[in-house]
């Protein structure tokens, strides 16, 4: 077809078009736009269903949901061992102004496109699964990147289950100041090959969620809360030997300039990066939670940067483990804070050196349980120690708190003289701790 085409253009309307089948890849069912570009839904109601091996190509734009109130579009399955695809050589723009926009790649179905904006000033979902794929790339000719955005100046939303995956040269989640732009994967990988990740990019708020043993790669920076409104990542993984896992090939930066940028790992879950700063322009926070681990040659605590640890890690208890869950050294700023919630086990293990300094606040694993003479244990460094926090505090604990810290082979040890009570909620405790030893 040459020009451009549009299904669905008047109020009421609608056109759709299904593409199927495939002998060969060569002899395949196939949509062509050789030039101008293929518009779904301009008012009315516009489909594209491309099945069993169809195929789309487009010299120009794909623009799903410009106005009216339905677009979408499905990749799914294959014949005679031709899958269903689509190649769009510039911008694919999903959700514009209609009112539902969805796209699919499923059951081994591909797409690829020049660069590509899900939820682009109206609201946009694009689902990848069963092995479905999706790429933004840059040309041969690198005359463009391949730039994904999820929600700019509209909501955004990307779904990636079930062995499907997601490929750009960046990936941006939250942009056009109400931006609100969420990638969620569960057992699915997302990568972004050359021009790193923002979560939180100018937007309203970012979401990016990893569920069950699925990953997410930079080979570049990593950033959470570039800026605009809140960002916040979340892993948790199946198991320990399917975990859900973050890789930087570079810097991992948490709070830059967004209101506040967090990276969770609830359970199960792990972080390598070449380097990690947490806090320094923005508020920032890390927490390393249930059975996981961040690996990085050094982590940095900045001023309203916050870490913390567990020590509810069925596993360290149920096999008395004690194991680092965090790899590399630790340095903690002034303005920074470390809170670990204390127990029989340190709720962070440091496998090489730390450098202290901020404030270190102190939750227990058994707030009700909590005895005179207890001996805790609060942090662990394998490597040396130099410095010491600036102050420690007991948020969860009446005024009448009292106890002393020592520090033994390494180990930052609470003994517990007062108790005291605990705190109904969250509050500024007053209790009293002494000291961190020799």
């Amino acid at each position: 077809f040459a020009g451009s085409m549009t299904l669905g253009t008047a109020e009421g309307g609608s056109g759709g078009i299904i593409v199927r089948g495939a002998t060969a890849i060569l002899e395949r069912s196939e949509l062509t736009i050789e030039t101008g570009d293929l518009v779904l839904g301009n008012g009315g109601t516009g489909t594209l269903a491309l099945l069993e091996g169809g195929a789309l190509r487009t010299a120009g734009d794909f623009i799903v949901g410009a106005d009216g109130l339905l677009a979408s579009f499905v990749v799914d399955g294959e014949q005679n061992n031709v899958t269903s695809g689509m190649a769009v050589a510039g911008h694919l723009r999903l959700g514009m102004g209609a009112d539902v926009v969805q796209g699919a790649f499923d059951n081994g179905g591909t797409g690829a496109a020049g660069t590509a904006t899900i939820g682009d000033g109206g609201p946009g979902l694009l689902i990848i699964s069963n092995s479905g794929r999706f790429v933004a790339m840059s040309n041969e000719e690198e005359t463009h990147f391949g730039i994904l955005t999820v929600g700019n100046a509209a909501t955004g939303e990307i779904v990636v289950e079930s062995g499907g995956e997601l490929q750009a040269d960046s990936i941006h989640l939250g942009s056009g100041g109400t931006g609100v732009g969420t990638l969620t994967l569960r057992n699915a990988m997302a990568v972004a090959s050359r021009l790193g990740v923002s979560v939180g990019d100018g937007g309203d708020s970012a979401n990016l969620t990893l569920e069950g043993a699925s990953t997410v790669r930079s080979a570049s920076l990593f950033l959470v809360g570039a800026s605009g409104g809140a960002a916040a990542v979340t892993l948790t993984g199946n198991s320990s030997d399917a975990p859900a896992q973050l890789i930087a090939d570079e810097l991992l930066g948490i709070g830059l300039a967004a209101t506040e940028a967090t990276v969770t790992l609830i359970r199960h879950a792990t972080v390598n990066a070449n380097e990690i700063i947490v806090g320094g322009l923005a508020p920032g926070l890390l927490a390393i939670l249930e059975d996981s681990v961040v690996t990085a040659p050094t982590t940095t605590v900045r001023a309203e940067g916050l870490l913390i640890g567990d020590v509810t890690l069925p596993e360290k208890q149920s096999k008395g483990a004690d194991s680092p869950n965090l790899v590399g050294d630790l340095i903690v700023e002034e303005g920074g804070s470390v809170r670990v919630r204390a127990g029989s086990t340190p709720a962070i293990r440091v496998s090489g050196n730390a450098t202290l300094g901020g404030t270190l606040e102190v939750e227990f694993a058994d707030e009700a349980g909590l005895a005179a003479g207890n001996t805790l244990r609060l942090l662990r460094v394998d490597g040396a120690t130099t410095g010491e926090f600036a102050e420690v505090s007991f948020p969860t604990r009446s005024a009448e708190f009292d106890g002393d810290i020592t520090v033994v082979d390494g180990e930052l040890v609470l003994a517990v003289n007062n108790p005291g009570t605990p705190l109904g909620g969250e509050g500024e405790g007053e209790g009293e701790g002494e000291g961190e030893g020799e």
